[in-house]
């Protein structure tokens, strides 16, 4: 398949395309077809906030779980509030 092909079939979802088409379709067209162009950003936002929360989410069970000491808090040479008694 043709790569120039395979790029004009994937624009249209893309999110540069989506905020030109909806800024060109508000200026020329008095906003008609915008509804398409906002649905795909608004498809890019919730995707993006998607996987950011689930990265979160894995990286919290990551450290939920894993063996923490006071080697991993305070460097050995240094005089840190760790090591004193309370």
């Amino acid at each position: 398949m043709d790569a120039t092909l395979m790029n004009a079939q994937a624009a249209p979802a893309s999110p540069n395309n989506a905020m030109t088409r909806a800024v060109r379709d508000q200026i020329y067209f008095g906003g008609q077809h915008s509804p398409t162009a906002l649905l795909v950003l608004s498809a890019w936002i919730v995707g993006g906030l998607l996987v950011i929360g689930i990265a979160d989410w894995v990286h919290l069970l990551h450290r939920r779980y894993a063996v923490h000491s006071l080697a991993d808090i305070c460097a050995p040479e240094s005089d840190c509030l760790c090591d004193r008694p309370m």
